[in-house]
């Protein structure tokens, strides 16, 4: 995330504290959770909540939302394996034959 999203993250923050009626969020917490998430991209972080949201019960703790924006990159990091291997036209049972090598 970036500088310029924060007032967005601010925004999504209370949201979520809402939703799990914990009242607004501290200053403090919006930096740990700030500092968790900002190597990650905006649209990364909010579909990590909204994915926790819709999923638990509970309050997610930084841990929580890093964890799916860690799973949701390997994923787009697999999808776009998967497309250059088509582009170049590898079959994935070539791509393992040579991974043997």
């Amino acid at each position: 995330m970036e500088g310029n999203q924060k007032e967005n993250f601010k925004q999504m923050m209370v949201t979520v504290c809402e939703q799990y009626k914990r009242g607004k969020p501290s200053l403090s917490l919006m930096r740990l959770w700030w500092h968790g998430l900002s190597f990650y991209d905006m649209q990364t972080v909010n579909t990590s909540i909204e994915k926790w949201i819709f999923e638990s019960e509970y309050m997610p703790t930084v841990s929580d939302i890093v964890k799916l924006c860690r799973q949701a990159k390997e994923q787009q990091r697999h999808r776009i394996d998967n497309k250059e291997l088509k582009l170049l036209g590898v079959k994935k049972k070539d791509k393992a034959a040579k991974e043997e090598f």
